[in-house]
């Protein structure tokens, strides 16, 4: 579906789907960042993906037939296990360091920074997704 509206401007539609542009951004910039994490975990570079991988991303979610709607139940399900979790924690478990590994490299953090982190990354998965329901006029 093409856009006919827009806001006061001399700049003229494109005519072509959001899809049909992105397309053809690939094609021009096949190798230049398109994404770049924003909250890297401290001590690691953040992750990077061209127009390239993007798109291929982008293009395996559309062949494997994942639909809005499953994408938001998967977002909810995780969501609530993640909240049930975080009902058995106190305030001592706040500051228990975890131990894992990332890249192969051993790392540490306490639960407070973890926590912290996971409601950085979900506010900023939660915009990207209100983004793309406007887009979509869901």
């Amino acid at each position: 579906m093409l856009a006919y509206t827009a806001g006061d401007t001399d700049v003229p539609l494109l005519e072509e789907t959001i899809g049909d542009n992105f397309e053809r951004i690939v094609a021009r910039f096949p190798y230049q960042d398109a994404l770049i994490e924003a909250a890297a975990v401290p001590g690691e570079e953040a992750r990077r993906w061209s127009y390239t991988k993007l798109n291929d991303d982008v293009d395996r979610v559309a062949r494997e037939g994942f639909t809005t709607e499953f994408c938001l139940q998967e977002a909810a399900k995780v969501r609530n296990q993640t909240r049930d979790l975080l009902f058995t924690y106190n305030d001592k478990d706040l500051e228990r360091t975890i131990h894992y590994e990332r890249h192969d490299k051993p790392t540490e953090h306490n639960l407070r920074w973890i926590l912290h982190h996971l409601v950085d990354h979900e506010a900023q998965h939660k915009g990207q997704i209100l983004m793309l329901k406007r887009l979509m006029a869901l």
